[in-house]
């Protein structure tokens, strides 16, 4: 279960109240309620969200059987040690460095989608590794 947000906590509590108030069919509602709710959500659109950052890298690794990933990351080195850790050697065939890393990789898989082994592993062959290799920087 995910922790509570703090900055919502006077949403919720409102939320309560109003539906409180609606299930014990009181059937007044009382516009001082509504306003403190727009006062609620004015101050919740004012909180800062956390930016996920969006730039980085996408690339394409090659494992002794010949079955290719395709993934992302914002740190190609440890990225590289990870998978190595997980997988065993790796070669890395291309890599690119893109403004929207989460979209690349999604067009990726989804060109490749019928070549898809397991997750993020394909099975390509070597006109699709060219195919990718023309698309990014090595």
């Amino acid at each position: 279960m995910r922790a509570p947000v703090p900055e919502w906590e006077p949403l919720r509590l409102l939320i309560g109240k109003i539906s409180e108030r609606y299930y014990s069919m009181s059937g007044n509602v009382d516009l001082t309620d509504a306003q403190e709710l727009r006062d609620v959500v004015q101050a919740i659109k004012a909180t800062p969200r956390k930016i996920v950052k969006r730039d980085g890298y996408v690339y394409l690794f090659q494992d002794q059987n010949g079955m290719c990933k395709i993934g992302m990351t914002t740190d190609m080195a440890q990225r590289g040690r990870t998978l190595e850790d997980k997988h065993g050697p790796l070669k890395l065939l291309a890599s690119i460095r893109t403004k929207d890393r989460y979209k690349l990789e999604r067009e990726l898989h989804a060109k490749y989608a019928h070549r898809c082994h397991h997750l993020e592993w394909f099975i390509l062959s070597d006109d699709d590794i060219k195919e990718i290799k023309s698309l990014v920087r090595v």
